[in-house]
């Protein structure tokens, strides 16, 4: 999962993206703050539907939200987001 900063009207929004790396198609996402809470929403969507590993980068969330056994974090696994 990867989050993308908006601006909407100087109020700060993230959206959290879930891709498919195998077919580079968006599977869900959410729109939220930076913090855990959204991240859980986005996992909660996601997380009957993962088969393999969760590729992320280092923001603490999802150390928080993902499973151990599921998560790897690398940066240079998100370069699809």
């Amino acid at each position: 999962m990867r989050y993308t900063l908006i601006l909407v009207q100087k109020n700060y929004g993230w959206v959290w993206t879930a891709i498919i790396r195998e077919k580079r198609q968006l599977a869900d996402f959410v729109v939220g703050n930076r913090g855990t809470e959204t991240g859980i929403k986005i996992w909660n969507k996601i997380k009957f539907n993962i088969k393999g590993k969760v590729m992320s980068d280092y923001w603490k969330s999802y150390k928080k939200m993902i499973p151990e056994c599921k998560l790897n974090q690398s940066k240079k696994e998100t370069y699809t987001v």
